[in-house]
């Protein structure tokens, strides 16, 4: 009798134990805070789920947007990720404790164009939150950017919010992108990132044809391209002061 009653609370504890799991794994970490054109998520079982205004997200599921595509999401940790069209985005491992205000975050980009500021996972857990591409993994200073991912030419890391780290595979030694105006282009995995350059034509015509002001919730980042300029201004305003001091 007592066996079978031991036997029973066993088995009422393991179904317990069991739909909590089950309950955790469906918790929604973040939702769609604007979108626009075709956006979608693929589920682990290859089903997919039509993105919609405060769409729920969950860990594991690859949000992907169509040519006209374009979605922003607020995880629960206040992070936010605007996603430019023809982007594929993982959320490999997601999680965040309110309370503690710890957890991790670890997102895999394999083609597109995206935007990030990172949020209290990042405040307090900097190395737990990383962006990995087939070129280099992105590492965070509780910070922002913008992310290019060609899945054959390279990846190329801009910032809107300093500071991030780029390493490649054959990489040792992350490089340090902390200078706004700059970026860091990775063309070859097995060699080491290169240092930072100032943003070029053809970067500056992927932030301007992929991001704009009136899109989804102001994530508090900044313009690189309007630093940039700012920078090349002062630049040259400086250089026309060493020349009149000159003559």
């Amino acid at each position: 009798m007592i066996h079978k009653i031991l036997k029973s609370i066993f088995v009422a504890t393991l179904l317990t134990i069991c739909a909590i799991s089950a309950e955790a794994a469906e918790k929604a970490i973040g939702s769609v805070s604007a979108i626009s054109g075709e956006a979608y998520a693929m589920n682990e079982d290859g089903s997919r789920v039509d993105l919609a205004l405060k769409s729920p997200i969950f860990q594991n599921q690859t949000v992907v947007t169509g040519q006209d595509g374009k979605v922003q999401i607020i995880f629960i940790d206040n992070s936010i990720f605007t996603i430019s069209a023809n982007t594929e985005l993982l959320i490999d491992e997601y999680v965040y404790n309110d309370e503690t205000q710890q957890g991790k975050s670890i997102m895999n980009a394999t083609k597109g164009v995206f935007k990030f500021v990172t949020g209290k996972i990042a405040k307090n857990n900097r190395e737990e939150v990383k962006v990995n591409t087939p070129f280099a993994t992105i590492g965070v200073r509780g910070s922002g950017g913008i992310i290019a991912v060609d899945p054959i030419a390279g990846t190329r890391v801009g910032l809107t919010q300093c500071c991030l780290d780029v390493q490649t595979p054959g990489g040792s030694i992350p490089v340090a992108l902390d200078q706004m105006g700059t970026f860091i282009e990775v063309q070859d995995p097995d060699q080491p990132a290169p240092q930072p350059k100032p943003v070029d034509a053809s970067f500056s015509r992927i932030i301007q044809e992929n991001f704009n002001a009136d899109f989804g919730q102001d994530d508090g980042s900044e313009n690189p391209l309007e630093l940039n300029n700012e920078q090349a201004n002062n630049d040259g305003a400086s250089q026309k002061q060493d020349r009149k001091e000159e003559r």
